[in-house]
């Protein structure tokens, strides 16, 4: 069985979770099924709340995207679990989607998704996200069922790129909920909701601002959106 040295607090070198010496038992390798147990026994919602936020993270700052959003929905047709834009509209610029996996029957079903196999999949640059644990046999499943998608690993405290993504042209459909999605975070700035920077996520919306924001026509969100962005991108983090 793996022993791990215990410090006042140690990274887990397969989750990444810092620890002290009373968690110890909780990062080493299961006798018998020889997977860590800090992978094992955490909650799905946990394991994959961990891949979303190593996400965001490499988009900010491998990516260097400088508008980049967690879990956000499109209305009426799909969510992602973490995007970003980069560059200014010159070569190279465009959009990174990432899809974070916890188990390969989780990854397997991706492809039963009625916007993988629409127009509406976003995303210049496409990727998945594994723990190292599945990424040889995730390596497989997304170089035969997921053509021109990327595959990264979390690997300790890192990512690592296991396939580049190719890069596309967005759909018509695609650019369009794009679009949308950026006015609609314009809309909420607009409206006073709070953006909490560290997890990439706007707050709730109220029932007065859900209102607002619901009634509101698309030009109005679209000069927002040109308003805000002229004015500052700082407001994404």
């Amino acid at each position: 069985m793996m022993t791990i040295q215990i410090g006042p607090t140690t990274p887990c070198p397969h989750c990444g979770a810092l620890f002290s010496w009373a968690d110890e038992d909780k990062h080493k390798l299961h006798g018998r099924t020889g997977k860590p147990r800090c992978l094992r026994k955490r909650p799905d919602r946990t394991q994959h709340g961990l891949l979303v936020a190593r996400a965001c993270r490499w988009l900010s700052r491998q990516r260097r995207c400088k508008v980049v959003f967690a879990e956000p929905t499109i209305a009426a047709t799909h969510s992602v679990d973490a995007i970003g834009w980069h560059g200014t509209g010159g070569a190279g610029a465009g959009s990174d989607v990432v899809e974070c996996k916890v188990s390969l029957s989780d990854l397997r079903r991706e492809r039963h998704k009625g916007h993988r196999r629409t127009e509406r999949s976003l995303g210049n640059q496409r990727w998945f996200l594994v723990y190292e644990e599945i990424a040889e046999r995730a390596a497989e499943i997304v170089d035969t069922d997921f053509p021109g998608w990327g595959l990264l690993v979390h690997r300790g405290r890192s990512l690592l790129v296991a396939i580049v993504s190719r890069y596309r042209e967005l759909p018509p459909d695609a650019a369009s909920d794009e679009r949308y999605l950026l006015m609609m975070a314009c809309r909420r700035h607009e409206l006073g909701v709070p953006w909490d920077a560290s997890t990439r996520r706007f707050e709730p919306l109220g029932k007065r601002q859900l209102a607002q924001l619901t009634t509101s026509d698309e030009d109005k969100v679209a000069g927002t959106m040109l308003d805000v962005l002229d004015a500052s991108g700082s407001i994404f983090g």
